[in-house]
């Protein structure tokens, strides 16, 4: 008996973006693939009539919503650090440094290993 495909709600803020009428935005991504692994997908995905970018798209959303079920995920969402992310992207000033102070702990430590310090 073949499964009956469900489509899901959208995740994460996305459905509010439906909710308000409002037009969400595109990034392009890049990865490195190997070349016969792109071929063939390529040439599979136009035989079904469906574009490699739609369905590496497709693919997220599924990874994202199995991931949604993790309970790292949810402490992830509800953290800090996310929240003031997504109050950046709201007011449409995503930059770099969502929060330098806390990148500076991050990246310092007994592992650093680079850099333009004194004793390098």
């Amino acid at each position: 008996m073949a499964k009956k495909r469900i489509t899901k709600a959208a995740i994460g803020l996305s459905s509010k973006f439906e909710r308000e009428g409002l037009k969400k935005k595109k990034v392009r991504i890049g990865a490195r693939i190997d070349e016969d692994l792109h071929m063939i997908c390529k040439m599979a995905y136009n035989r079904q009539g469906i574009s490699m970018e739609s369905r590496i798209e497709e693919l997220l959303r599924r990874d994202a919503d199995v991931m949604s079920k993790n309970q790292w995920f949810k402490e992830m969402m509800q953290s800090d650090l996310f929240a003031k992310y997504v109050q950046q992207a709201n007011s449409g000033n995503v930059s770099q440094e969502i929060s330098s102070e806390e990148e500076d702990d991050q990246f310092s430590g007994k592992y650093d290993i680079g850099g333009d310090d004194e004793n390098t």
